[in-house]
């Protein structure tokens, strides 16, 4: 008989084979119907959301498991990998400034997902204008939308 850990586990290969095979409505109908409400199905779940185009609604999903009870902060627990999912959410919705205080805290570079996050972010920084970095160094973000070159959203 399966534990619910190894249901879990079977659930997210699941979702991420369907969603490697470009196939993010099926994934998110496995997602449904698995019972599952933990952390990394929810992560999962807002994966999927991101790449059928709803932000938003991964942004709500995310904002739970990443700001849990509300937090102002993300606590230190929270993976790395849900953070970068948040900032993904967030980036496909909004512009930089509305996220910059997850991304300067998003460092853990283990998750192949966060470091590909991550050098897309630093290869944006990079082609900013002397005024832009100027203000960046000062807290001024500028204003617009980092591009993405892969799919939104890691598990």
């Amino acid at each position: 008989m399966a534990t619910n850990t190894s249901k879990l586990s079977i659930s997210i290969e699941g979702v991420r084979a369907l969603l490697e095979q470009g196939r993010p409505e099926a994934a998110l109908e496995m997602g449904n119907h698995s019972g599952q409400d933990s952390p990394p199905w929810q992560n999962a779940r807002a994966v999927c959301l991101m790449r059928l185009g709803k932000a938003e609604e991964a942004i709500r999903v995310l904002r739970a498991i990443v700001f849990p009870g509300g937090s102002i902060c993300p606590p230190d627990d929270v993976p790395a990998l849900y953070r970068a999912n948040f900032v993904s959410a967030m980036l496909l919705k909004h512009s930089v400034e509305t996220v910059m205080p997850v991304i300067e805290h998003l460092k853990d570079e283990s998750h192949p997902y966060v470091r590909q996050l991550l050098t897309a972010i630093r290869c944006w920084r990079k082609g900013l204008t002397l005024r832009e970095r100027v203000l960046w160094v000062l807290g001024w973000y500028p204003s617009g939308r980092i591009p993405f070159d892969f799919q939104p959203g890691g598990l």
